[in-house]
């Protein structure tokens, strides 16, 4: 369980939440993480950028104790240059950048990054594990526990067939999983999605939680959730970290 959660964090402003990872790869600096992009957005003026020194990063907590937590305030974050803020969650990827080093730990691990073909039809109907925290509903939010559900991934036809809503919030550079009741709310946008590597027996992120669909102003659960596919940033992602 523990190696599963270790690199989950949370990015914590005056009006929310905002989830990143900790990536990892052999040059990698445990001071650069990613999360979606329209977390940095300013909620009222969506063209504005949450400055960086209005948030601070908290790691390490995960199991309701904060033995092994620690907390760094955040340098910067670079926001992909495609990304426009719009409906789609195509782009919505940012690097966040943290003032000083984190030091690994127990609870404190980084995520392999993917290390597959970045070929999305290699990994339709496969299994992925969801990483977020906990929720009492759709308003609270539990900080200090992390919840895992496994949940298929399924094709581009097979998403946007489900609701005609999904033409507007996918690209060819996200992808859609999920299953009934294992569905997750706006707070929880850049929650984790790894599969685990058979060959070299490591968990890797495939996927980051950008966009889920609403019934009126309730978050809808029984849908499916689009995910921002990591695998076709990895150039990018790579020239950070």
């Amino acid at each position: 369980m523990q190696q599963l959660i270790a690199w989950v964090a949370c990015t914590t402003i005056a009006l929310g939440l905002i989830t990143f990872s900790i990536l990892h790869n052999i040059y990698s600096s445990p001071q650069n993480n990613s999360s979606v992009a329209h977390c940095f957005k300013n909620s009222e003026q969506r063209s504005q950028n949450i400055p960086a020194s209005a948030m601070l990063a908290c790691l390490g907590q995960h199991d309701g104790k904060d033995m092994g937590s620690t907390c760094r305030e955040l340098e910067s974050y670079k926001v992909h240059p495609d990304y426009k803020h719009q409906l789609s969650g195509d782009s919505d990827l940012a690097i966040v950048v943290l003032r000083t080093f984190v030091e690994y730990s127990p609870t404190i691990r980084p995520i392999c990054l993917w290390n597959g073909s970045s070929d999305l039809q290699d990994v339709v109907n496969k299994s992925a594990l969801l990483v977020r925290f906990d929720r009492e509903d759709d308003i609270k939010i539990n900080l200090s526990m992390v919840q895992i559900a496994e949940i298929p991934i399924v094709s581009q036809e097979e998403c946007e067939q489900s609701d005609r809503r999904f033409a507007n919030f996918t690209s060819n550079r996200t992808f859609c999983a999920g299953s009934k009741g294992k569905g997750l709310c706006d707070i929880d946008s850049g929650s984790n999605l790894v599969l685990h590597n058979l060959i070299t027996g490591r968990y890797e992120i495939r996927g980051m939680a950008a966009r889920i669909l609403y019934n009126g102003n309730n978050c809808n659960n029984e849908q499916y959730i689009v995910f921002i596919d990591l695998a076709k940033y990895m150039s990018w992602i790579l020239t950070f970290i």
